[in-house]
């Protein structure tokens, strides 16, 4: 019947997508007029989440704070004054933390009294099928047609992820669509109190207890050592004529030193059984964070074995909500062969590089 939306890029792709609806665009959904809108079954809406979002500045979204996620409010008058028989909202999963949860509560009671029974829950891409780790939440609402109707509903059972993110990949793509390297370091740079901002939050921990590390310059340090030594080895040995016994050379075997490898954290500590540790400053015992290695399917596991993390990147989230790719799959080329893996963890807000050891 229509749709709403301000954005000139949105709409020009709106219009490319669907251009049967391009002259059903409503516009700015706080000057519409509901009773000039045709009736409608179902209602699909939300609001900007940049003011939910733990990327933003989490300013909120009460009715009358003028925020842009307050404009969730303007589809109160679409839903009490057209009451359709079906209303699904999705949003960042922070809308229901226990920073914005009673805002959410009031809005279901809000949804609740015209009529309605609803039905939350937060779901996850990769949990239906989408090789995508996307957590939102969702909120169904059905119109009672009598106060006595008893209405139930239950979201969809998980399905098991077949595909994977490669299985999308375009064999030739412009390399104007690559993030550059030198950009996302730039955007580290400026950003670093955000970042740690953005990893203490997302884990529930104290901003003093992050720390950022850049450790480019020490990995491209010891893969230039790496390449001279392999030089070394491939260069042929002069070997001294002796007629009084057989010509001896001792060439030393390269050996992996710990300064070889700078070590962010001892895997070996995430699987003791004692899941409890001491507070040195209270003396009292508290839980350990998750540990990463639980975040490892079984595969993964076997993987990484005779493997050790060198290092952890944090996450960096843009201002507008989006993601920029860390290139952290870099590490992981044909350039650098002696690293093993990277392994992305988003519940911790980081990125880990594997290495190959010895031991």
């Amino acid at each position: 019947m229509g749709w709403s939306e301000i954005e000139p890029s949105a709409i020009a792709a709106h219009n490319a997508l669907f251009p049967e609806l391009t002259d059903k665009n409503y516009g700015d959904i706080a000057k519409i007029d509901w009773s000039s809108v045709p009736d409608f079954d179902l209602f699909t809406y939300s609001s900007p989440c940049t003011d939910f979002s733990i990327a933003g500045n989490m300013d909120g979204g009460e009715k009358g704070s003028g925020t842009r996620s307050s404009l969730l409010w303007e589809c109160e008058r679409a839903i009490r004054e057209k009451k359709p028989k079906y209303c699904i909202l999705e949003n960042v999963s922070a809308l229901v933390s226990k920073a914005f949860l009673p805002l959410f509560l009031k809005w279901v009671e809000t949804v609740n009294s015209y009529g309605y029974e609803s039905f939350w829950q937060t779901l996850n891409a990769k949990d239906y099928g989408v090789p995508h780790n996307r957590d939102r939440v969702f909120l169904v609402s059905i119109r009672k047609d009598n106060p006595d109707e008893i209405i139930q509903y239950n979201f969809p059972n998980k399905i098991e992820l077949t595909k994977k993110v490669e299985d999308y990949y375009e064999k030739e793509v412009d390399k104007k669509y690559y993030v550059r390297q030198d950009a996302v370091d730039k955007w580290c740079a400026e950003n670093e109190d955000r970042i740690i901002e953005c990893i203490a939050e997302r884990n529930h921990l104290p901003e003093n207890s992050v720390q950022y590390i850049e450790e480019n310059e020490t990995i491209d340090k010891d893969m230039a050592e790496k390449k001279t030594r392999k030089k070394k080895e491939k260069e042929p040995v002069s070997i001294p004529l002796i007629v009084d016994e057989p010509p001896v050379v001792e060439q030393e075997e390269a050996v992996e030193t710990e300064e070889d490898i700078p070590e962010i954290y001892n895997v070996a500590d995430y699987e003791e059984e004692d899941a409890w540790k001491a507070d040195t400053s209270t003396g009292k015992k508290k839980k350990k964070e998750k540990p990463i290695i639980e975040y490892l399917t079984e595969k993964d596991k076997k993987l990484r074995k005779g493997t050790r993390c060198i290092k952890r990147i944090p996450t960096p989230t843009c201002s507008d909500g989006s993601a920029p790719t860390l290139m952290a799959t870099g590490y992981a080329n044909a350039d650098y062969k002696n690293f093993y893996s990277v392994g992305h963890f988003p519940k911790l807000g980081i990125f880990e590089v594997w290495k190959k050891t010895k031991d």
